[in-house]
């Protein structure tokens, strides 16, 4: 039968796989805990059932070994989680964010990937695309992910995006303003410790309005010359 469960910790138990539709008992679960573990792989079955879920902690999850290559997560592994608001995957390890990663999270409103390794260099357009269909999400966490180049409309899917955290990268680029392109909403960007690589022009923040708290500290590398200001 089905059990009532509402919340359940698994972490710190040295996991390497969870089989497909082993949560499929928990449909009224709302917290799930798989920190610590040494996940290799998640699929579309890894959290099927699970229809409740609202906090899931992947922290630490997925880790690479000395000699097994780097964990994958499937394209489509997060769409049974329809009720899924905090997805918390710090300091993960995995191959790379694909096209439909994080596809099918309606009620998804706070994303971090901190200090995670996925191999992230660029941010494209079509790197968060997966997340198009996430209308409320409000804040995505990048910290530490060895980024080094924003692209054109980087976040142009995430048009009520409130906080964007990109602090500790290596972001070395002139922002043109178009990076910021289509984040409607954003109140917060944070740039700040980007190894003191990044320009601006008077363009920078042309298309963030809304913007109330930006943090470049430990971030530019040169003197606020340009004419005319990027703050006026």
């Amino acid at each position: 039968g089905k059990t009532n469960l509402t919340i359940l910790d698994l972490s710190n138990n040295n996991m390497a796989r969870i089989t497909d539709g082993a949560f499929q008992w928990f449909p009224m679960l709302e917290y799930l805990s798989l920190e610590h573990n040494n996940l290799k792989h998640l699929t579309k079955g890894t959290f099927l059932g699970l229809k409740s879920l609202r906090k899931l902690n992947l922290q630490s999850a997925l880790a690479k070994g000395h000699a097994s290559p780097l964990p994958v997560i499937d394209d489509f592994s997060f769409q049974p989680l329809v009720k899924l608001e905090y997805l918390y995957m710090e300091k993960t390890s995995f191959r790379e964010i694909t096209e439909n990663i994080f596809y099918g999270l309606p009620c998804l409103r706070e994303l971090n990937l901190g200090w995670s390794s996925t191999g992230l260099k660029i941010v494209s357009n079509t790197t968060f695309a997966s997340l198009n269909g996430s209308s409320l999400l409000q804040m995505l966490n990048l910290t530490g992910m060895g980024i080094k180049t924003l692209e054109p409309g980087a976040f142009s899917s995430l048009g009520n995006l409130k906080i964007l955290v990109l602090s500790h990268n290596y972001i070395n680029q002139q922002l043109t303003g178009e990076e910021f392109q289509g984040l409607n909403s954003i109140r917060e960007i944070h740039l700040s410790f980007n190894q003191q690589m990044i320009t601006l022009m008077s363009t920078s923040f042309i298309h963030v309005p809304t913007l109330r708290t930006l943090m470049l500290g430990h971030a530019l590398s040169s003197n606020l010359e340009v004419d005319p200001s990027p703050f006026r």
